[in-house]
């Protein structure tokens, strides 16, 4: 799974500066969009199961921080041989990498 940082940077600001975003944060309208520009295949349920996992704070926004975070530990796990899920957010992880796998351009 390969991510350009420097895009993703570049369109979370310009989304987050505008409607769609919220004092240089998203909401999930604004993260579906940078998802869709930065390769993502595919939006829905997925989109936001992943949008809930990267809001660290729980407070319905996702930083650049979160964002950036989420991503790389997304692309980590992507490079790691996967033992057994161990618990549900564990299985969630599991699942948004395989799905981040299929649906960005590798």
């Amino acid at each position: 799974l390969a991510l350009d940082h420097r895009k993703v940077q570049t369109e979370f600001r310009r989304i987050a500066r505008g409607p769609s975003g919220r004092r240089g944060q998203l909401r999930l309208p604004g993260f579906k969009l940078l998802l869709k520009r930065i390769g993502w295949k595919e939006g829905g349920a997925l989109a936001q199961r992943l949008f809930q996992a990267f809001d660290k704070d729980k407070n319905g926004e996702v930083s650049l921080d979160e964002m950036q975070g989420g991503l790389t530990a997304l692309a980590d796990e992507a490079q790691l041989d996967r033992p057994q899920p161990e618990d549900h957010k564990d299985v969630l992880v599991a699942v948004a990498v395989r799905s981040v796998e299929e649906a960005l351009p590798l």
